[in-house]
């Protein structure tokens, strides 16, 4: 692959021979963005949209929540024996499809669990009863605990979150 640099005469003693286009181009973006931010504070908050689908107006990005995290928690799910009812009476003619939104047919509650070893998901229709299934039989690579994820977030997480043997294993 061919940059800039490859076609710069090394003899040019300009001012920008140091500064390739590429650098260059990043450099003002970075100072356009820069500007953009510095605006953007002056400003005085206006109202966000809020949608026809919505319940109400939208959230700005500090006003919203993250989801929990580790296990065990809670989550929303599909019973995976009635969606394909519910898929093939619409596709039958017997009810109709704006039943997906005013009844969330299929929709249930799930737990996210970590049992020997596993990452599970169980959760339990009314109408066909329990299901299991697996996420994951390796936690550590789906899941850290609140502690990895401070660590991570002040980038500590080679000293402070995995026993060393587990490091000088490296990927499995």
């Amino acid at each position: 692959m061919y940059t800039d640099h490859m076609f710069r005469n090394e003899d040019d003693k300009s001012f920008l021979r140091n500064c390739s286009g590429s650098s260059f181009v990043s450099g003002m973006s970075n100072l356009a963005w820069k500007i953009f931010q510095a605006i953007n504070k002056r400003l005085p908050e206006g109202e966000l949209p809020s949608p026809k689908w919505a319940s109400g107006k939208m959230l700005k990005s500090y006003e919203r929540s993250a989801p929990t995290l580790g296990f065990p928690r809670v989550t929303d799910s599909l019973c995976p024996r009635c969606v394909p009812e519910v898929r093939n009476a619409i596709l039958k003619g017997e009810i109709d499809i704006s039943a997906l939104i005013s009844g969330n047919p299929g929709e249930i509650k799930a737990h996210i669990v970590e049992e020997n070893g596993r990452i599970l998901m169980r959760k339990v229709c009314d109408k066909h009863g329990p299901f299991e299934d697996t996420l994951s039989t390796n936690p550590l690579k789906v899941c850290f605990s609140a502690e990895t994820l401070n660590a991570l977030k002040t980038r500590t997480f080679i000293t402070t979150a995995l026993p060393r043997s587990n490091l000088a294993a490296g990927p499995s």
